[in-house]
């Protein structure tokens, strides 16, 4: 049950979570960063990665409804684009929402 929903930039939430880089060899989703791409795909061994991982260290890209993407907590599909897998878990009765600036 979610008992508080937080928002936070993009780089409180590279910094606080720690997103993990795709391993090599598996289909990418984009999303590069110096270490590589950390968007993880919704198909493929990306898929079964994402399902074997503990639920609180997945969240999702979606695009918003009225516009604009988003990175929400936890394993969504509607609207998704693609999932992180974090080295830190977010607390399991809090939602967060960070707005992605695509500038």
């Amino acid at each position: 049950m979610v008992t508080e929903e937080l928002n936070m930039t993009e780089d409180e939430w590279f910094a606080k979570f720690k997103p993990k880089v795709v391993p090599t060899g598996f289909p990418q989703g984009g999303w590069g960063t110096e270490e590589g791409s950390i968007l993880f795909e919704t198909f493929g061994d990306s898929l079964v990665e994402v399902n074997k991982t503990g639920p609180l260290h997945v969240w999702t890209l979606i695009d918003g409804d009225e516009g604009g993407q988003y990175i929400v907590s936890g394993m969504h599909f509607v609207n998704r684009i693609g999932y992180f897998i974090t080295e830190v878990p977010y607390e399991e009765n809090k939602f967060y929402e960070i707005e992605v600036d695509n500038e």
